[in-house]
């Protein structure tokens, strides 16, 4: 490990020391900042539409042919349709909805926790998916109310998730049990959800895991990605004896993957098979 108190640069496989005094270079990240406040200035004075539309971008580009347009809604005074077509609003959603939101296993356990070094392949689950992503504008409304109670979600979410499962392609074999992450705040969601998607898809309904006796509730907003993983690997246990087929893996929300790589190792660990994690929310 590299310890100085001075400059470094960077060589081949790492750092340098340069023998040079460190300096706050002050002037440079005052002048970064300054153009990223005149370029927030022109977003604003474009959403504020004080001038030509096109006028605006062509001058944020130094174009130097840059004129009013005749066009735009400045130039003309009037606004596009306020209402799109209930078809293009419906066409709009399908085609968000249905994009692929992927969910990437953790390869390596939290420095400083109980397990160390690399998570061995066989422990780790399957690339999971997701059924909303961060500020969803095709999920937005309908995740956050499902998020807010303690209920079974709708049948607009359901049928959402069903279309993520046809659309999955199973590449170590199509599950044939569920099971779900428990939760302190949502105790029935994911239970419910689990049911419902089990006799959908004809798979076996099991309880694998539950809260370590006295374990915290679980906190999404550890304060580092390490601290989260630490936590998460004191927060499960798996029961024993566990089917050996491919199991659904459903879980709320996801934010930090540390849930579905701890869920994944101890399911893996007790009998199961490959683990796919699903989960509603993917946070960023």
């Amino acid at each position: 490990m590299l310890d100085v108190d001075g400059a470094v640069d960077r060589a081949e496989g790492g750092w340098i020391a340069t023998g040079d005094e460190w300096v706050y270079d002050r002037e440079r990240y005052e002048a970064i900042a300054a153009a990223r406040r005149a370029e927030q200035a022109v977003m604003r004075d474009y959403m504020a539409a004080k001038r030509c539309l096109m006028r605006a971008l062509r001058e944020s580009l130094d174009d130097p042919e840059a004129a009013d347009c005749g066009r735009c809604s400045v130039c003309t005074g009037t606004l596009p349709a306020a209402d799109p077509r209930p078809a293009t609003v419906s066409a709009a959603t399908d085609f968000l909805r249905s994009q692929t939101i992927g969910i990437e296993p953790r390869k390596r356990w939290p420095s400083g926790a109980s397990r160390r070094g690399a998570i061995p392949t066989e422990l780790r689950p399957e690339v999971g998916r997701a059924l909303a992503l961060g500020e969803d504008p095709a999920w937005g409304d309908a995740i956050t109310t499902a998020l807010a109670a303690d209920e079974p979600v709708s049948q607009e979410i359901l049928d959402g998730i069903v279309k993520v499962l046809s659309r999955w392609g199973w590449p170590q074999g199509r599950p044939t049990w569920v099971t779900w992450v428990p939760s302190r705040r949502r105790p029935r969601l994911l239970p419910d959800l689990a049911e419902r998607v089990a006799q959908l898809g004809r798979m076996q309904l099991v309880e694998a895991l539950q809260p370590h006796a006295g374990s915290a509730p679980w906190q999404s907003d550890a304060p580092s990605q390490g601290a989260a993983g630490i936590a998460a690997l004191r927060r499960w246990t798996a029961t024993t004896a566990l089917p050996a087929g491919p199991v659904l893996l459903l879980d709320d929300e996801c934010r930090s993957r540390w849930t579905t790589a701890v869920c994944a190792a101890l399911l893996r660990e007790s009998g199961a098979g490959p683990v796919y994690p699903l989960v509603l929310h993917k946070i960023l």
